[in-house]
């Protein structure tokens, strides 16, 4: 929705505002959906290539279950309620808590990137879970979207300001 021109031309220009301002004085922008299901996983891969290789392969292997769904997420979710599929849930979970059990260690290689990396995994775990509980026809799965944007916000403003630096987005 926001992976567009106009907002990689505003990022672009936010970029080069926050140079000449102090740090504290810096604007930031974040992301708070659970829809960048595919990317969140790269992201996890590629932190954990860095700080923990082993890792990284568990991850691939983990968030491998969900390949085949990475054109239509949301064809995981009706592919794993009706049993044609199996579910990610375990795979992706395990991924998380094996993520936060490391977080001593991966913060004090890099706290920035570990807070990113476990935002990531949170993401994938949400957005896993929301794919499968769209095809229930209720409002859990708005709820847990609404939840997960909630949540996201919180553990960006909890933040100390020093664990973020100025960064430029993606392609």
């Amino acid at each position: 929705m926001w992976r567009n021109e106009e907002v990689r031309e505003f990022i672009d220009w936010l970029h080069e505002h926050n140079k000449a301002k102090p740090f504290d004085f810096r604007t930031g922008f974040y992301g708070l959906d659970l829809y960048s299901l595919y990317n969140s996983a790269r992201a996890i891969i590629e932190y954990l290539e860095d700080v923990d290789p082993d890792l990284a392969a568990v991850a691939r292997h983990r968030y491998g279950c969900l390949s085949p769904w990475e054109a239509d997420p949301a064809a995981y979710g009706h592919a794993a309620l009706t049993g044609a599929y199996r579910n990610c849930e375990s795979a992706v979970t395990k991924m998380l808590v094996e993520l936060y059990g490391n977080q001593q260690d991966y913060i004090q290689h890099d706290g920035e990137r570990f807070f990113d990396a476990s935002q990531n995994a949170q993401v994938i775990a949400n957005a896993e879970r929301y794919y499968r509980i769209m095809y229930y026809g209720s409002c859990a799965s708005w709820n847990l979207r609404d939840g997960h944007m909630f949540q996201t916000l919180q553990n960006i403003t909890a933040v100390p300001r020093p664990v973020f630096q100025s960064r430029r987005m993606g392609p």
